[in-house]
């Protein structure tokens, strides 16, 4: 029987997968900044984009959990990529399902 990794927890991935997406976020959004100031007539990513994308973004942690075979954290990288895109798609609710 092998022994379990003792950073192989639930907790580390949802650490991992609620810190990643606002990174990302705060990232995107100094990016379209500064893409906005070189470029006229661009107002810069909407914030629509920019949460998608950084929701996306626990692709990585996702990915180095399961090369480090680590499936605890994956679990917990799942379950705040699954909350944030309820969250998402709950406040976009009117762009999404324009009835």
């Amino acid at each position: 029987m092998q022994k379990r990794d003792p950073q192989d927890t639930w907790f580390n991935g949802l650490i991992a997968g609620s810190t990643t997406p606002f990174i990302f976020y705060f990232i995107l959004q100094q990016v379209s900044k500064i893409v906005a100031y070189f470029i006229d007539n661009f107002d810069g990513f909407s914030l629509k984009l920019i949460c998608i994308t950084a929701i996306l973004a626990n692709i990585l942690p996702l990915q180095i959990f399961n090369k480090q075979d680590r499936g605890y954290a994956m679990y917990g990288v799942v379950t705040m990529t699954l909350i944030f895109t309820f969250t998402l798609v709950y406040y976009f609710r009117v762009d999404f399902f324009n009835d």
